[in-house]
């Protein structure tokens, strides 16, 4: 349930709020409600973001390619050759 309303608030849980576990270090809080250390969220957090922007810049680079054509080798049309 904490995990839920961590998620829904895009913030940080205060631990320490929660009277069953307000006297045990941090460490072992974070066990017990079974939550990740913010610092490996954060990094979670910044790594989807990352994946997301090579997502979108690779999606455009692609759009934007597939739209140019070169013609490498020449064609012939009834007898003439044309570049």
């Amino acid at each position: 349930m904490a995990e839920n309303y961590q998620s829904a608030m895009h913030c940080p849980l205060p631990t320490k709020r929660i009277s069953s576990v307000t006297e045990l270090p941090y460490l072992e809080r974070l066990a017990v409600m079974d939550l990740e250390p913010l610092e490996l969220r954060r990094i979670k957090t910044d790594l989807t973001m990352y994946f997301k922007i090579y997502i979108i810049i690779s999606l455009r680079y692609h759009l934007i390619t597939s739209h140019v054509t070169i013609q490498c080798e020449p064609t012939i049309h009834g007898g003439n050759v044309s570049t």
